[in-house]
């Protein structure tokens, strides 16, 4: 092998091992803030206080502009047209249906503790917070970081995905291990896990082709949005 591509292939590995480094972080200081906050309440349950999302988002947001150097719309903090949302409000729609629909086949439980949310609340929350945090972590912070890979590219079926695109999927989808300290059953976060992997893939693609979050924020709202009103069903 080549010297020239052994140090390419470093230094792709360890772009991806930073991203990831810096993904995790934001997730390890988000839980630790909650935590201090939960001794503060005195071990009081407010799930209208999201404090793990709020800082989840403050905190990507400032690696976000430190690591642009303040060009914070290569991390894909950027406006788009309207028009361009047509696609991906159609794709999030249809998948959210999908991923919907498999989970009312599926003997998933454990969300026992989401019951304590309002209407308002789960809208405003779980839709729209929630989705809005976790994509300037993922599509945001850890794809942004990974940006320059773009080019590494796996072929998935017909489909070819590139690396930031897939590691961020990743992220995303593990990231939702944390369910197990909520005691929810393990087979319900292995496929939470499995569908935010397809949610991830699909959300980092028009975040790649946009250039912007928002597509991916968009898809995210509505494959939440979908799975709530899907799953009240089976209730």
């Amino acid at each position: 092998m080549a010297p020239h591509t052994t140090k390419r292939k470093m230094k792709v590995t360890l772009r991806i091992l930073l991203s990831l480094f810096l993904g995790l972080f934001v997730l390890a200081a988000s839980s630790m803030i909650s935590f201090i906050n939960a001794l503060a309440l005195l071990g009081k349950s407010y799930p209208w206080l999201p404090f793990t999302h709020t800082a989840m988002l403050t905190i990507s947001l400032i690696l976000i502009y430190l690591l642009s150097k303040g060009k914070i719309s290569t991390y894909g903090l950027k406006m788009i047209k309207i028009e361009q949302l047509k696609q991906s409000i159609l794709v999030g729609s249809v998948g959210g249906v999908i991923i919907g629909s498999l989970s009312l086949l599926l003997p998933m439980s454990g969300f026992d503790f989401a019951k304590e949310f309002s209407l308002f609340q789960v809208v405003i929350f779980v839709w729209v917070y929630a989705s809005i945090s976790e994509e300037f972590l993922t599509r945001g912070l850890v794809q942004g970081f990974l940006a320059p890979l773009t080019r590494y590219r796996f072929r998935i079926f017909n489909f070819h995905i590139s690396i930031p695109i897939l590691v961020a999927a990743l992220f995303f989808g593990f990231m939702h291990m944390g369910l197990l300290t909520m005691q929810v059953d393990k087979f319900t976060v292995f496929a939470v896990v499995f569908f935010g992997i397809i949610l991830g893939i699909i959300a980092g693609y028009y975040r790649e082709i946009s250039g912007s979050i928002i597509p991916a924020i968009v898809i995210h709202m509505l494959f939440n949005v979908w799975g709530t009103i899907l799953g009240s069903l089976s209730r």
